[in-house]
């Protein structure tokens, strides 16, 4: 049961919104009823996905700089009466905590509502975690509409977010909070969004590839880093890991490859990936719907045999070293039957039982 449970913690990172942003999410996880999703600054999202034709999620928002604020977001199915105000209550056994918003005071960007940071956002997100359900009344131009929202899942997810922002013990965390002084949180991943970002030896590799990851780049072809995305990994002060887009999407798979650049040494290589072959141990060049584990200094990659995910390959790498480290291969799954079963176990190839 353990094993099943790791595979779909696995499996959920790439089916939430690799489609349209393959590198957003640097780390997902779903609390009961709510989604908390943190992008490579470390900026993390909480969501409730609505069911209701009327609201498609509700949520609030966080930069991981110190005693940053919250900010409001909304997506709703329809116009609102941008004159009149969204109301806000929580119930809880004790008390009844509610809150006003002009819509006037937020800004409608690709049919979501935002509110910039605030804090009584702060102070409502404190609510939610004591409280049993959140009800918004949103003015409709059509008319007013009730919604309730279950709060189960937010402390869990709160702790998360702290978790994730290095806020534990800190007096500006949401939940875990203590007497420790409020400070940016570090990390070592950043966005690569333009090839300029990445430096020469590494570009070389990567327009002479035999995987023809810069066969639809060019001035007049699809740029792959705005489209696609890639990471930049800071290793040591010298040593960087590039996962970087390797040939134009496809319908659900989207091809990443990894090199690495020790600046002290003006060097870069290709790293192999190793895998199970039909006749043994081997390597490929490319990976599919990849997730970097920044905490654990994995590599993952899902190849869907088909859109659905319910067959395909899974594989984790772990890193280790600087520039003349490796990926070591540490589990690999394929399910080679797209059945529509989600729930049965994928047989493992990698270790070998």
């Amino acid at each position: 049961m353990k094993k099943l449970v790791r595979l779909f913690c696995l499996i959920v990172p790439f089916l939430m919104g690799l489609f349209t942003q393959p590198v957003a999410a640097q780390i997902y996880k779903k609390f009961k009823d709510w989604d908390v999703e943190c992008a490579v600054d470390l900026k993390c999202t909480l969501r409730h996905y609505g069911g209701n034709s009327k609201l498609y999620y509700f949520g609030l928002d966080r930069t991981a700089q110190a005693q940053s604020a919250l900010s409001l977001i909304l997506n709703v199915n329809g116009a609102l009466d941008e004159k009149s105000e969204l109301k806000l209550k929580v119930e809880s056994k004790a008390e009844l905590f509610m809150l006003r918003l002009p819509l006037s005071d937020g800004k409608l960007e690709n049919g979501e509502w935002r509110f910039d940071s605030s804090e009584e956002f702060m102070a409502l997100s404190q609510e939610m975690m004591r409280g049993n359900r959140l009800t918004l009344e949103m003015p409709f131009t059509s008319g007013k509409e009730v919604i309730s929202i279950s709060l189960s899942g937010v402390t869990a997810s709160a702790i998360f977010i702290d978790e994730n922002q290095q806020r534990v013990g800190n007096e500006d965390a949401l939940r875990a909070k203590g007497d420790g002084p409020a400070k940016d949180a570090v990390t070592r991943v950043r966005e690569v969004l333009a090839a300029y970002s990445v430096p020469d030896p590494v570009l070389q590799i990567w327009n002479t590839s035999f995987t023809d990851c810069s066969e639809t780049y060019g001035e007049d072809e699809e740029d792959l880093f705005e489209q696609y995305g890639g990471l930049a990994i800071t290793l040591t002060d010298k040593a960087t890991l590039f996962i970087l887009p390797c040939g134009s999407g496809g319908a659900y798979n989207f091809s990443k490859a990894v090199f690495i650049y020790d600046e002290g040494l003006g060097k870069a290589r290709q790293l192999p990936l190793p895998t199970v072959g039909e006749h043994g141990l081997s390597v490929m060049h490319t990976a599919f719907n990849t997730y970097w584990d920044d905490k654990a200094s994995t590599f993952s990659a899902f190849y869907k045999g088909r859109g659905l995910g319910d067959c395909g390959l899974l594989s984790t790498w772990k890193w280790s070293g600087d520039f003349f480290g490796s990926f070591e291969l540490i589990e690999e799954r394929s399910k080679e039957h797209c059945d529509g079963d989600f729930r049965s176990e994928w047989p493992k190839t990698w270790p070998v039982q």
